[in-house]
């Protein structure tokens, strides 16, 4: 009996449970598709109402449904082209799928992960949003993606350092900009900031860590580079949290 368990429960997997990329890459492939569906129900009711106010005469019929049909057929395609480019948007993110734990598509926010390492990962526009959670007593808190959106929102998030141009440990801006370099991007910047409204919430952070590293009039840092630098983000995020030297409760 107790061999037969571990079956089970392989088999009792989906495939977005294997994949969580799965997931978003069906709700994105949905989401693109509604407004061409959108508006081929609103041409076919136009179509419906010019055809009974305007009927065409006999000799201009079959033009009359050849525009018709080249017009859906334009729809169709437009259909399959939005559906394609999302799917795509989605799999580039791909070589991150080893170490996704949770994905979510949370409007508007893009693509967003809980990694194993506990990092929260967003894509969005030309940048990639990197924030990393510790307790009270300093350590890193691996959260659930649904807390980590909720608290990354929260409004009672303090400022208390940040990494901006010159401003910032000279010692973490250095890290910083080195890993925006092995990113490819050509602009970052990161913050601390004290989430105290959460201190009530059972295993709630106290400290949210976010840095973004943007690539300006281009597209986002490659998820194969940010793949293979998961372990420099993570160290960034503790050396700056150090570096300020914040009292802790342990």
């Amino acid at each position: 009996m107790g061999e037969k368990q571990p079956q089970r429960v392989i088999l009792g997997m989906t495939l977005e449970t294997a994949n969580p990329l799965k997931k978003i890459e069906r709700i994105a492939r949905r989401s693109a598709r509604i407004p061409t569906a959108v508006a081929a129900v609103l041409f076919a009711i136009l179509f419906f109402i010019g055809t009974i106010l305007t009927p065409p005469r006999s000799d201009e019929l079959l033009r009359y449904l050849a525009t018709i049909a080249i017009l859906f057929g334009l729809l169709a395609a437009f259909w399959a082209l939005m559906d394609r480019l999302a799917a795509r948007a989605i799999r580039r993110l791909s070589p991150l799928k080893p170490h996704v734990r949770e994905a979510a598509l949370p409007w508007p926010r893009g693509p967003t992960f809980v990694l194993d390492n506990g990092l929260l990962l967003t894509y969005h526009g030309s940048g990639v949003f990197l924030t990393m959670f510790f307790g009270p007593d300093g350590s890193v808190r691996h959260v659930r993606l649904e807390d980590a959106l909720r608290w990354t929102k929260r409004r009672d998030l303090k400022l208390v350092s940040q990494i901006r141009g010159k401003r910032g440990p000279p010692a973490a801006r250095a890290h910083l900009d080195g890993l925006q370099a092995r990113l490819g991007g050509n602009a970052s910047f990161a913050a601390i900031g004290e989430l105290k409204g959460a201190t009530q919430d059972m295993g709630a952070p106290r400290w949210v860590v976010s840095a973004i590293v943007l690539r300006l009039l281009s597209r986002a840092p490659r998820p194969d580079r940010l793949a293979s630098e998961l372990s420099a983000v993570e160290s960034f995020f503790t050396d700056f949290f150090r570096a300020m030297d914040i009292p802790t409760s342990g």
